[in-house]
C-alpha cells in the first residue's frame, strides 16, 4: 500500500473546503465586502466602469430557444434592454415611456437622438400600431402615418386642420336655383309645384320635353377643397305625371385665378328613370365627374344646365322641375393658411 504525502493531503482538503465555502457564499468583484443582500456584488473601485450583458439584434433575441423567465439582453436594433417573462419579451423602458402589461400599447418619448428624423417626438401606440404622434415642431398626426396608405388627420401648431388619404371628407357646393339666369326664349317656365289653395303656391323652373331649355350660373371652389381632385355634380328634380327617363346635362368651362377660360367646353350627362306613381318625388341624377387636375382654390366654373330633351335617352313626355344643383367635393382641410393659396 502506497503512502499518501501528508502535506499534499492537507492542501487538498483546504482547497476543497475553500471551493465549497465560496460556492455557497456571496461573491464580490471589485470589493471584499459584498452587500449582505446580494449573491453577486460588482463594484467599480474608481467608479469608471460598468457591466456589459449579452448584446444582439432583435432577430437574434427572438431566436433564443426556450428563454428562461428573467433572461436579460441588450437589443442593438431597438437600442434598449429586454427581459423575458411569462412567455413574452418585454422592453425595459425609462420614466419617459409608459407600457402596458403585454408590451403592445405604449407612449414613447424620443426613441432616437434629437438630430434624427423622429427626435423629440411623442408616439402613441396601441396593439403594436402607432395611432398618434406629436413631432418636434408640435404638429399632431392622428391615424396611419407610418403605413403605405398614409390616412391621417393633421393639426399644425397654428391650429389648422387637414386630412390625408381616406381621412378626406365630402361636402356639397350648392347652387341657389332661384337666382339662376335664363337666356332668351330658351329659359324654362316658372310654375308652381303644388297649389296650396291659400296663396300663390310654391314655384320651380320646369323644363319641357319638346325643346332644350337652359339656365346659367357660376360657382367658385372653396378653400377647403382638395385641390386637383374631381368634383361630382348632381341635379335634384321632380316630375308630376307620366313615366320614362329624364336626361340632364351640364356644359362648363373652368379656370384658375389669372388663367384664361377655354373657349372649348365640356359636357356631362346623366339620366334617371321615373314612374307614374312617383309624382313630386325628390329625384337625384348624377352627372359623372368633372376633372379637377391642375385646378386650385378660388377657381371659377362657368356652367350651363339643361334638359337634353332631343336625346333618345330622354323618354319622359312631360315637364321636369329643377330643385337644386350641387357639386360634391372632397375636403382636405378646414380652409387655407393663405388668402389666395392653400399653404
Amino acid at each position: 500500500m502506497k503512502k499518501i504525502n501528508l502535506k499534499i493531503f492537507i492542501i487538498s482538503i483546504n482547497v476543497m473546503f475553500f471551493i465549497s465555502f465560496n460556492v455557497s457564499a456571496q461573491v464580490g468583484i471589485g470589493t471584499t465586502t459584498p452587500d449582505p443582500s446580494s449573491m453577486l456584488d460588482i463594484q467599480s473601485p474608481a467608479n469608471d466602469k460598468g457591466v456589459l450583458i449579452p448584446r444582439m439584434t432583435d432577430l437574434q433575441r427572438l431566436a433564443i430557444s426556450t428563454p428562461a423567465n428573467g433572461l436579460l439582453v441588450f437589443d442593438t436594433t431597438t437600442k434598449s434592454f429586454w427581459f423575458y417573462n411569462v412567455n413574452i419579451w418585454k422592453e425595459l423602458v425609462s420614466s419617459s415611456s409608459l407600457v402596458d402589461a403585454d408590451g403592445d400599447t405604449k407612449v414613447e418619448v424620443e426613441k432616437v437622438s434629437d438630430t434624427g428624423p423622429n427626435g423629440d417626438e411623442i408616439n402613441f401606440t396601441t396593439r403594436n400600431v402607432q395611432r398618434m404622434k406629436i413631432d418636434a415642431n408640435g404638429v399632431i398626426i392622428m391615424g396611419d402615418s407610418t403605413g403605405t396608405s398614409k390616412n391621417f388627420t393633421k393639426i399644425t401648431t397654428n391650429g389648422s386642420l387637414s386630412y390625408v388619404g381616406n381621412a378626406t371628407r365630402w361636402d356639397d357646393l350648392k347652387v341657389n336655383v332661384s337666382l339662376l339666369e335664363t337666356k332668351g326664349i330658351n329659359g324654362p317656365d316658372v310654375n308652381d309645384v303644388i297649389d296650396t289653395g291659400a296663396g300663390p303656391g310654391l314655384y320651380l323652373y320646369w323644363f319641357d320635353k319638346d325643346k332644350e331649355e337652359e339656365l346659367f350660373f357660376t360657382v367658385q371652389m372653396p378653400h377647403g377643397w382638395l385641390e386637383g381632385s374631381a368634383i361630382k355634380p348632381h341635379v335634384h328634380w321632380i316630375a308630376n305625371s307620366g313615366s320614362g327617363n329624364v336626361e340632364w346635362a351640364l356644359e362648363y368651362t373652368w379656370a384658375n385665378v389669372n388663367e384664361v377660360f377655354s373657349s372649348t367646353t365640356s359636357t356631362l350627362t346623366g339620366f334617371s328613370p321615373i314612374s307614374s306613381y312617383l309624382n313630386y318625388k325628390h329625384m337625384l341624377t348624377s352627372l359623372g365627374d368633372m376633372d379637377g387636375a391642375g385646378k386650385k382654390l378660388s377657381s371659377i366654373i362657368i356652367c350651363r344646365v339643361f334638359r337634353k330633351a332631343a336625346s333618345s335617352d330622354d323618354t319622359f313626355n312631360a315637364d321636369a322641375g329643377l330643385l337644386q344643383i350641387d357639386f360634391h367635393y372632397q375636403i382636405d382641410s378646414d380652409g387655407s393658411n393663405e388668402v389666395l393659396s392653400k399653404y
